[in-house]
């Protein structure tokens, strides 16, 4: 039928053998009722795609084409229209309508530019349509809702990359890269402005609580991540502030530590390495001048606590080694003294039980018993 169709011979043939010598016809309209017909029974594309191989005249290729993108053009229609129905809803009617737009368009525009092609102009202005309507509910989605959210603007983005891909325009084109930028931009100014609120609500809860070393440590050890983040973020853009905030986080926690050693009236050993480990952790953020300068001193004078405190451990060490051997001396004469007791004992059996029959063991007793107590007094 197809050979009938697109052969002029063949077609006056069949409607004289049809419908008489004298029938009128017209070649274009029994072309488009046949194409019509088939069309009940074969995809408009699979026509399109016949009708080109056939090579029929354009104005029947343009027919086919017509039928073949009818069904994805009307799908996009409908979504397109609620898309522009969300300006006047909430903002999340118009993520959810920009979403399934993009969707639809995912599908129905990839059939319509392989229907068409991509240089149609049916296919641009479609299109761009798309793309238009996409944008509209990203800016309602954005203006309804909290512009300092990094969540919302992510979700803005999103939805701005999606029209992105579909516009075909110059001009549809620049205007959504110029979003693109100031979403990315803002975005950039929301995560520092989340990370700033988050440090300060670090620090607050951290200056009402009981000094502690440790709670010092811990403290620094929540803020370094932020303030990690802030260096890409804040201190390309505001350099002033990003050191003061980084400044201040250091100078608190240090400020603590310091306070925990002079409230103790005698540090420990232990304490004082402690804070010096503490002061380590928070060496490492970044400081302004001066803070820099007096946490330099705290440092020196901690370190010095703990050479004294070495030095003073020493000494104790080695008065109580002495006292040690004054005392291994002490019971060594005590022994001497009973063993010579026990053997005078011995030898002067006919003495009464208990008494010094010899001055001269009297005076050796004595003798003793007063160095014993000139070591131990200088023992103590």
């Amino acid at each position: 039928m197809g050979s009938v169709l697109n052969d002029e011979t063949k077609r006056r043939d069949f409607v004289s053998a049809v419908c008489g010598e004298q029938a009128v016809f017209s070649a274009e309209e029994l072309m488009l009722t046949y194409m019509k017909g088939l069309a009940d029974s074969v995809e408009a594309s699979q026509l399109l795609q016949w009708g080109r191989e056939l090579g029929l005249p354009e104005a029947s290729i343009s027919f086919l084409s017509g039928m073949a993108i009818s069904d994805s053009k009307n799908q996009l229609e409908d979504a397109i229209h609620e898309a522009e129905n969300a300006a006047d809803g909430s903002a999340n009617e118009a993520l959810k309508d920009g979403e399934q737009l993009a969707k639809v368009a995912n599908t129905a525009l990839s059939k319509i530019k392989d229907a068409i092609g991509e240089a149609n102009p049916q296919y641009k202005r479609i299109a761009d349509e798309v793309a238009r309507a996409i944008r509209n509910c990203a800016i309602v989605h954005y203006n309804e809702s909290r512009q300092d959210d990094v969540a919302v603007i992510d979700r803005t983005i999103g939805l701005t990359k999606h029209a992105m891909k579909y516009a075909v325009g110059g001009v549809a084109k620049t205007t959504l890269k110029e979003d693109l930028k100031m979403l990315e931009e803002r975005k950039e100014n929301a995560m520092y402005a989340k990370d700033l609120s988050d440090l300060f609500h670090l620090k607050e809860k951290f200056e009402v609580g009981s000094d502690s070393i440790n709670r010092a440590r811990n403290f620094v050890g929540q803020c370094k991540p932020i303030i990690t983040r802030l260096k890409t973020t804040l201190r390309p853009v505001e350099p002033d502030l990003f050191m003061k905030v980084s400044s201040a986080i250091a100078s608190v926690a240090s400020s603590m530590v310091v306070r925990v050693l002079n409230n103790m009236n005698t540090p420990r050993l232990a304490t004082i390495r402690e804070a010096l480990s503490a002061f380590d952790e928070i060496g490492a953020l970044d400081m302004l001048p001066q803070t820099k300068a007096a946490f330099n001193t705290n440092k020196a004078r901690i370190k010095e606590l703990e050479t004294n405190e070495v030095i003073s451990t020493t000494r104790l060490s080695s008065e109580l080694s002495e006292w040690m051997k004054a005392r291994e001396e002490e019971e060594r004469i005590r022994k001497q003294l009973e063993k010579q007791y026990e053997e005078q004992n011995m030898n002067k059996k006919g003495c009464l039980e208990g008494a010094f029959e010899s001055p001269v063991v009297v005076g050796v007793v004595i003798f003793w018993i007063v160095v014993i107590k000139f070591i131990l007094a200088m023992s103590h």
